[in-house]
């Protein structure tokens, strides 16, 4: 009698231990009591950042006149009384209008206090979006968000006066906006699109390739569609109609900025990045480029053959030149952003390198926040590759792929490849990961996806098998992450290219 009771108390454990994985990794998050919890933890992940964001803005950065600050500063002082962000030089106007509300005559209190505000406004992003990866897919998932991407990838550049903030979530808005317009033909998700599209554009430039990736995108839903099942509630008319939507949208919000453009550059699309990345070095030829391509004028009064355009660089430097300069700026753009140490072990277990006494460092120091930031990523996609392998051979059972889920995992490999093929031509211009960082939102949203949906569909037999592998990697990501975290905590002190 005893040993049945045992029994019939260890299932009833059991069942409540699997009922509480379930609610935490795979069921979406809508109680009230849940909610209550989760903002709890925000909070105190909030309070944590913003106790690393501090450490970093009077550690760090503390030059202004590097990587573009002071010219936005300079154009939000220009700014002053613009009511829309139209006015733009060689910088975007988003995030200089948007700096003007903590403006100050004294530009170090100015530069002091802009970074704040660029922290305040990456944790707002960040801690919404933890909140919707909670309604969407699961709790666990939404705390992955917070951790890894709102201190590995926000607290790693919100603390300069810069847009990347701004860029990295709208970027990832549009991604996802479009992702979702190959699922159903709903005007808000194209017009969402079109918004976050040309707010990442007036933050920041390199935008326009999303285009071409929708485009493929969308050959690519045709097809699939004719081959695969389809989803209820898209039109291919619909869904034409509703990419016009999103680029009127995007006109209509971009309208001032390309009108200044075309009145003081004679281009409304002017960027000085479309110059210099036919140049092959910052220093010696694109800075001093910079000033000499300001009016059409200037730029007309270029010798033939010397613009630097794709056509003259090849005219002058031959395409084996180019095939190099790709190639090892590619591999130099992947590694970096795969392994930013360059080495598995000190991307898992970072430990402090030292610091130059010349440059005003520590002994030693902290180079980067959460480097296994992409690691993670990697993770991910391997649990769900596991479960959908295991699915259809191991149980026999055909994945039920639908039209636009064959799309997304079209668009995630041509977001990766198209732009780190870009970045990798531009390293030589601009070395450094905040480029690549544009590329985390996306994938790891992608890859939090697919492994939930991955469990969520496997037969209910083997549902707590595969519950299991995708707590097991979620908690180990976390756990990892936050491990690294305290260990800077007890030691905070930081390198200047944090």
């Amino acid at each position: 009698m005893n040993r049945e009771l045992a029994i019939q108390r260890g299932r009833r454990v059991l069942a409540v231990a699997a009922s509480c994985q379930n609610q935490l990794f795979i069921q979406p998050l809508r109680s009230k009591a849940g909610w209550v919890c989760f903002a709890i933890v925000i909070a105190l992940l909030g309070w944590w950042y913003f106790a690393f964001g501090g450490e970093l803005i009077r550690q760090t950065n503390l030059d202004m006149t590097r990587s573009d600050q002071l010219a936005m500063m300079r154009l939000a002082a220009e700014s002053e009384s613009d009511i829309l962000p139209f006015r733009s030089n060689y910088v975007q106007p988003l995030w200089p209008w948007l700096s003007r509300v903590v403006m100050s005559g004294d530009e170090d209190n100015f530069f002091e206090r802009g970074r704040w505000l660029n922290l305040w406004i990456g944790f707002g992003m960040w801690a919404t979006l933890a909140c919707v990866a909670a309604w969407l897919l699961a709790p666990a998932q939404g705390i992955v968000v917070a951790v890894v991407y709102g201190f590995g990838v926000m607290l790693q550049r919100a603390h300069f006066f810069h847009p990347e903030p701004l860029l990295y979530v709208f970027f990832g808005g549009t991604v996802f906006f479009m992702a979702a317009t190959m699922a159903r033909s709903k005007w808000r998700d194209h017009a969402g699109w079109g918004i976050c599209f040309c707010l990442a554009s007036l933050a920041k430039g390199s935008t326009e390739p999303l285009l071409l990736v929708f485009a493929g995108a969308t050959v690519v839903r045709l097809i699939f569609g004719k081959l695969v099942a389809s989803a209820e509630g898209w039109s291919a008319g619909r869904h034409f109609a509703g990419a016009a939507l999103a680029i009127g949208c995007a006109a209509v919000i971009m309208a001032p900025n390309l009108w200044f453009k075309w009145q003081t550059h004679g281009d409304p699309f002017f960027s000085p990045a479309k110059y210099w990345m036919w140049c092959d070095d910052w220093d010696t030829e694109a800075y001093p480029l910079t000033p000499k391509i300001q009016t059409r004028a200037q730029r007309d009064a270029f010798p033939p053959g010397e613009l630097p355009t794709a056509k003259n660089y090849i005219a002058q430097h031959g395409w084996d030149h180019a095939r190099e300069r790709w190639s090892s700026g590619m591999n130099e753009m992947v590694s970096r952003f795969i392994l930013p140490t360059r080495q598995w072990e000190r991307t898992m277990k970072p430990r402090m390198t030292g610091g130059s006494a010349s440059r005003g460092e520590a002994d030693q120091v902290w180079n980067y926040m959460l480097p296994a930031r992409t690691v993670y990523i990697g993770f991910l996609l391997a649990a769900a590759l596991i479960l959908w392998i295991g699915r259809s051979c191991i149980l026999r059972q055909r994945p039920a792929f639908s039209a636009h889920e064959l799309t997304w995992v079209a668009m995630a490999v041509a977001l990766f490849a198209g732009y780190m093929a870009l970045f990798g031509w531009y390293a030589v211009i601009g070395r450094g990961e905040r480029f690549s960082l544009t590329l985390h939102l996306p994938l790891l949203g992608f890859a939090l996806w697919w492994v939930t949906q991955a469990v969520r569909r496997i037969d209910a037999r083997w549902r707590d098998v595969a519950t299991m592998v995708c707590s097991i990697t979620t908690l180990y990501l976390i756990w990892n992450a936050v491990a690294q975290l305290l260990r800077m905590t007890r030691n905070p002190l930081f390198g200047l290219g944090v």
